[in-house]
């Protein structure tokens, strides 16, 4: 069983009000963080994106700078 499946199990507790289980046990049976189940990731802007692939350009020609020289 994956973890997007154990964490979307847990979830569906959440909204249970006669839940049987605690959503630490349940995490806790299943093997998983409970910061997965509470975490929503973001989407990034798109100049965000283009900020960060020039980045990672910049990083891929020259792998020995430091965060000094990258900035």
């Amino acid at each position: 069983m994956g973890l997007a499946t154990k964490v979307s199990l847990v979830r569906s507790l959440k909204g249970n009000k006669k839940e049987c289980i605690s959503i630490k046990a349940a995490a806790n049976l299943l093997g998983i963080n409970r910061t997965s189940i509470y975490y929503k990731g973001r989407l990034f802007s798109d100049e965000d994106l283009m900020i960060m692939d020039h980045m990672d350009h910049m990083h891929t020609d020259n792998p020995t700078w430091g965060s000094r020289q990258l900035t």
